[in-house]
């Protein structure tokens, strides 16, 4: 669950992260359940899928040793996000390891919306 405060009045960026996930449907982005607005405490949850695997970071951090395979596997998958992305004009903004689940597949989910923005490029 990714809780937002709405004390800062749903900020442009946590709006936009709830607008922006709504719309979205690739294979290799993360997709959201459902939200909530709770008036007593301000906050908005967002309800994203369970997403079984391990960051990109954890893999790094645990010196997993990619070869040119895996590793060309795995750019050829964030390649078709960005893609994705830019033709529906959303940048993501903070694509990093963190940001990417790799299951046990190798697939990539690519997470966290939070800076994403709208431009005007998309098709």
């Amino acid at each position: 669950i990714k809780t937002m405060s709405s004390q800062i009045h749903i900020s442009r960026v946590e709006s936009d992260e709830f607008t922006i996930l709504a719309s979205l449907s690739h294979p290799f982005i993360v997709k959201m359940c459902g939200a909530t607005f709770d008036r007593r405490n301000s906050m908005v949850n967002l309800f994203m899928e369970y997403i079984h695997g391990s960051t990109l970071q954890e893999l790094i951090d645990e010196q997993i040793q990619l070869n040119s395979w895996l590793a060309m596997h795995l750019l050829q998958q964030l390649l078709k996000i960005v893609e994705y992305l830019q033709s529906v004009g959303i940048m993501h903004e903070d694509i990093k390891a963190d940001n990417i689940i790799v299951n046990e597949s190798y697939g990539l989910r690519l997470i966290d919306f939070g800076l994403a923005q709208r431009t005007d490029q998309g098709e």
